[in-house]
């Protein structure tokens, strides 16, 4: 079968979320069912080369060009195109498909929690960067946004309907998502929902030795976005734990990139004076994974972070807010995890100090974690997604 991965970014092993979930299954999907993947997309932000043997064509392609993708289709006998979360080509991909002459199912994958594509900046955020402080800027700033924040929630709605009915199937991260993606599409049907979850990135790990592998390392991935990552929120906290003596021997390693990251460094060293947070920037997180005995994760939203399942899968105990949907099918909390009551630091503090001062349940929870991460195994997901593209291809 012929499988047309669509993409905004080019799609790389080491990119970011849906990247590298492309990448993992376009792999999995050619060397356990002979498969052949092909990409096309819109942006290479970092001018990066074509991963080796993953896809037969890597393409970008420029936006809306649908007589390029047409041809595309026909020429490589497309069977199937998975749009990774783009719901501004749903029409377009339609219109391709059409052209090309081929019968072609289409298939949306949706890396989010349903309605956080409505969350837009804070207009207190603006003014901070634009360097604005008086209160009447603010008020004029909010007049003139009014009719746009109207607009982009009447445009959501449309985008989430409009996906829906293009597509001849959508697949979700988690059951919980269904309800509230129909709400926002603001249609009933829900026959066309499959739900297949994120799986592991990385190959499983066996036979870890968690009492002398693991260091006193707490750890931090992800993109340095202050909303919503909630980073400060993480450096306030450590700092409490910085002025506990006993806790001495324990760093924090932050690694990723983002448009907060110099802003977050400033605030962490200039502002907090903590010592022991050591920003590594945008690297492999592998090892990092395997060392850090504690993963934290502050976020406000997510959709199905691989944080935290890669975490799991090297013995990294996730402690993690439940402020959104998927991260109680991610975590059991106090068995393979911790889930904090939402933006409650001094619980969030307390379940780090605790496992800071008891190695034995340290071990405990980081074996629960290990084993609870082979839920998502290519092992389990792949199968998930060869019978949806067989199903898909009788249409």
């Amino acid at each position: 079968m012929n499988i047309l991965f669509f993409t905004t970014f080019k799609i790389l092993p080491e990119g970011g979320g849906i990247e590298r979930i492309s990448s993992r299954l376009a792999t999995e999907l050619s060397t356990r069912y002979g498969h052949t993947c092909f990409a096309f997309y819109n942006l290479n932000p970092y001018n990066a080369p074509d991963s080796a043997h993953i896809f037969k064509r890597n393409v970008k392609i420029k936006r809306n060009d649908t007589k390029a993708l047409a041809k595309y289709i026909k020429d490589n006998d497309i069977d199937i195109i998975l749009n990774q979360s783009n719901f501004y080509h749903a029409s377009f991909l339609r219109k391709a498909i059409s052209a090309s002459g081929r019968s072609c199912s289409l298939i949306f994958a949706h890396h989010y929690s349903p309605g956080t594509d409505m969350i837009g900046a804070d207009i207190k955020d603006i003014i901070r960067h634009l360097g604005l402080t008086r209160e009447g800027l603010k008020n004029v700033l909010s007049l003139f946004a009014y009719p746009f924040r109207v607009y982009r929630k009447f445009d959501i709605h449309n985008k989430y309907r409009k996906i829906y009915e293009d597509s001849d199937a959508t697949v979700l991260l988690s059951g919980k998502f269904i309800r509230s993606f129909a709400r926002f599409g603001r249609f009933d049907d829900i026959s066309k929902f499959r739900i297949i979850p994120n799986m592991l990135t990385f190959n499983q790990q066996k036979g870890l030795d968690l009492r002398n592998l693991k260091k006193r390392k707490v750890l931090v991935v992800g993109r340095l976005e202050d909303n919503p990552k909630n980073i400060t929120m993480i450096l306030e906290i450590w700092k409490k734990i910085e002025s506990r003596p006993e806790f001495n021997g324990w760093t924090l390693d932050i690694v990723g990139d983002g448009r907060d990251a110099e802003k977050l460094e400033e605030y962490a060293h200039g502002q907090l004076n903590l010592t022991r947070a050591i920003f590594k920037g945008r690297r492999n997180p592998l090892q990092f994974y395997k060392e850090a005995s504690i993963l934290l994760m502050a976020s406000s939203y997510e959709g199905f972070p691989l944080t935290i399942t890669e975490a799991q899968q090297n013995g990294c105990i996730p402690i993690v807010f439940n402020s959104f949907d998927s991260a109680s099918d991610i975590v059991t909390d106090g068995i393979d995890g911790y889930l904090v009551e939402p933006f409650n630091l001094d619980s969030y503090y307390s379940r780090i100090a605790e496992l800071m001062e008891n190695e034995a349940l340290r071990v405990k929870i980081a074996a629960n974690a290990l084993k609870s991460s082979t839920r998502f195994s290519a092992d389990v997901i792949i199968p998930k997604w060869h019978e949806l593209l067989y199903q898909m291809r009788r249409l």
